[in-house]
């Protein structure tokens, strides 16, 4: 894919792999109070920013999560949608913040 069309569709296939990467945002946040959760996991890339209707956020506002904190539990973003933050106590726009200052430290 051209540069142009990534930049116009948000495409970014190396931010995805690292993200993929790392463990999950709320069950690392949570591992001190809840030991049951599982740091092994793999994670699946979130696409939590804004966007417009039927439409995925560009990949440089994907989070990690694990499918039970993204699609399955009952806790999931995609079961809660906008109370999400607010059960997990995670400022969305910070995290993405944070997340994207990582791997451009890491990926010059």
């Amino acid at each position: 894919m051209r540069s142009a069309t990534r930049k116009k569709t948000g495409k970014d296939p190396a931010y995805l792999e690292w993200v993929h990467a790392l463990p999950c945002v709320c069950c690392e946040k949570n591992i001190a109070t809840h030991p049951h959760y599982n740091q092994d996991t793999k994670t699946e890339s979130a696409h939590v920013g804004d966007r417009g209707l039927s439409q995925k956020a560009p990949d440089r506002e994907a989070i990690p999560l694990c499918r039970i904190h993204h699609r399955e539990g009952v806790n999931a973003i995609h079961r809660l949608g906008k109370t999400f933050w607010a059960r997990w106590n995670l400022d969305r726009d910070e995290l993405i913040k944070e997340l994207n200052r990582r791997f451009d430290e890491q990926n010059g």
